[in-house]
């Protein structure tokens, strides 16, 4: 008998996966506000990345624990699922009345 072909599995496109990231900023505090601006406006990645993990309540699972901020300062820079289009998520999530 020969042997299957494997069937080529499709990736969801890049966009998908952010559709997977959840954010819960129901109890965020004034302080952790301050401290999220300082974070985006300094540029600091590092501060970002541990902020995103503080609020992230779901992500894909391949990307690692959403409570990690290893989990995103480890995504790539560029791309649809990589860590700008994350950030540009967080802030436009946390700007939605609807959201919080």
């Amino acid at each position: 008998m020969a042997k299957s072909e494997e069937v080529p599995v499709e990736a969801a496109p890049e966009a998908d996966l952010l559709a997977e990231v959840e954010f819960d900023f129901t109890r965020i505090t004034a302080r952790q506000v301050a401290e999220m601006l300082k974070d985006f406006k300094s540029g600091d990645i590092q501060g970002q990345a541990a902020i995103i993990a503080r609020f992230c309540k779901t992500c894909p699972a391949a990307w690692g624990d959403p409570a990690q901020a290893d989990t995103f300062y480890d995504l790539p820079w560029w791309g649809g699922a990589g860590f700008r289009a994350l950030r540009d998520k967080f802030m436009t999530d946390f700007n939605d009345p609807g959201k919080n």
